[in-house]
């Protein structure tokens, strides 16, 4: 923003721990960045989002299911003002609430949590979870996910367990665990409780926590949370002098202590996140156009014995009655034409046509929002008309059908793509429009077709555009009954 470039770090391993501003270097590719300021986001302004899930399946009891609760209403109680928090509960299916900022408001909620005799679908929830923290317009841009459960999984959605490690690994989002476990608990619990705090190991930044095995205490957990976000630093770097010349770049981060130890981070940024730098590297680095420089006008000369010639708007009179004239042919003869081709179209739509091709009409199985109907081109022939003398050979074209999944199944919008097929907010510049979606761009991705094989790109979005869990740069070809997550919602696409 604002031509530089912020950098959140999630994990600060020393709380008390403060580098000077040259002990750190920052790398954007090849170039070395300058770093204007290094802030301890408690020394700011910028609000937290804390994403709470519940499991509330048959494997859990009511006592854990409380102690989980009170965890979060003394998060309510711990998070700053401009902070918002979020409970989902987790068994069959994932129940989500809003993002609240009001701690008697996030109590009352969190009181209200109840224990199901359903199965926990673990990885399925926090693919979830992880892409709502990406998109949801509510969230800010420090976020994390805190997940309380005893780590079963009966993976009834098919979510392995490896699809939700690459989703943790790619999101860099902190993921905190604790491991909610029973009274005489046994191996397989603790094995359980371990595959559940891989998560938090393999986040950017999080912590895993297990009280029942010593590892932190009911008491103590809310604050070791709320404590770690807050010390993480913000990074803000100079984008003056910094060029891009398109595709994934890497940004790497490396502190160098007084005492010679060094550490490093590096995060791989996608086409289009580089995309948004490149506009801000504009902002930071104008290009300064010269001054025109003014000549001066010549001085009229009169030649002597001259008489004054008749000038009209500027011009001799001879040369401007030239002009019109010109310009009334001109006009005439582009009325002769309008009026043949109107006559010409009057004949041919008099006459049957015997050839027409089929005009099919719209499929209205299945709702559709804000599709924007394409209008003929002022060359084209007019719809269901054949021009005898030219045989236009049919194009490739891929009937594909979108069905909306999660809070509302089986709600399916069609897509006729023969070329570039925009999904997005706005029903003016898109085919297929979700106006309500404010989490989607104007033109967020599009679908198109090449060796008759179909691909989705992603156009720039704020919010991303994500296939089968994964984020994706630039085109990316789709396979049948893959899962498309853009703005609010998850669709499955599939074709014929």
């Amino acid at each position: 923003e604002d031509g530089k470039l912020k950098i959140y770090m999630n994990h600060n391993q020393g709380a008390s721990f403060f580098p000077e501003t040259d002990e750190l270097k920052v790398m954007f590719g090849a170039q070395e960045m300058e770093t204007e300021k290094l802030e301890r986001l408690e020394d700011t302004d910028e609000p937290i989002s804390y994403q709470c899930m519940v499991d509330v399946s048959g494997s859990m009891s009511q006592d854990r299911i409380d102690a989980a609760a009170d965890m979060i209403s003394s998060l309510g109680r711990l998070k700053r003002e401009g902070d918002n928090l979020a409970i989902a509960i987790m068994a069959d299916e994932l129940t989500e609430s809003p993002f609240m900022t009001d701690p008697e408001e996030i109590e009352a909620l969190a009181d209200t949590i109840q224990r199901t005799r359903e199965d926990t679908n673990l990885y399925y929830a926090l693919v979830e979870e992880l892409k709502k923290l990406k998109t949801d317009g509510d969230v800010h841009r420090k976020r994390c996910l805190i997940i309380f459960s005893d780590g079963a999984d009966d993976n009834v959605q098919g979510i392995t367990r490896e699809e939700a490690v690459k989703m943790t690994e790619e999101s860099h989002i902190p993921i905190f665990t604790v491991a909610l476990l029973k009274d005489g608990h046994g191996t397989a619990d603790e094995e359980s409780a371990k595959i559940l705090g891989s998560f938090a190991r393999l986040s950017n930044g999080g912590e895993h926590f297990a009280p029942a095995l010593g590892n932190g205490s009911n008491e103590t957990i809310p604050g070791a949370i709320t404590e770690r976000l807050q010390k993480s630093f913000i990074l803000t770097e100079s984008l003056k002098d910094i060029k891009v010349s398109g595709g994934e770049i890497v940004l790497k981060v490396t502190v160098h202590a007084e005492d010679g130890q060094s550490a490093s981070a590096e995060l791989k940024l996608p086409e289009g996140d580089v995309k948004i730098i490149q506009k801000e590297i504009e902002t930071a680095n104008p290009t300064e156009a010269p001054e025109p420089t003014e000549e001066p006008e010549p001085e009229p000369t009169e030649e002597p014995g001259q008489p004054d010639s008749l000038r009209i708007l500027g011009m001799p009179a001879a040369l401007f009655a030239v002009l019109v004239i010109f310009l009334l042919i001109l006009i005439a003869a582009v009325i002769a034409i309008i009026r043949t081709r109107e006559d010409r179209r009057a004949m041919e739509e008099s006459e049957p046509v015997s050839d027409a091709g089929p005009v099919t009409a719209a499929d209205d199985s299945s709702p559709t929002i804000g599709v924007m109907q394409e209008e003929p081109s002022f060359n084209s022939p007019t719809q269901g008309f054949t021009e005898p003398e030219k045989e236009s050979k049919p194009s490739f074209k891929i009937k594909a059908e979108l069905t909306r999944i999660g809070k509302q199944e089986n709600e399916s919008f069609k897509a006729v793509i023969s070329d570039r097929f925009t999904i997005g907010r706005s029903a003016s510049k898109t085919k297929l429009s979700f106006p309500e979606d404010t989490a989607l761009s104007s033109v967020h991705c599009s679908l198109f077709i090449r060796d008759k094989k179909l691909f989705i790109k992603d156009e720039n979005s704020t919010n991303g555009t994500f296939v089968n869990g994964v984020p994706i740069s630039g085109q990316y070809e789709l396979n049948q009954d893959d899962t498309i997550l853009i703005g609010s919602y998850e669709y499955r696409i599939s074709w014929k």
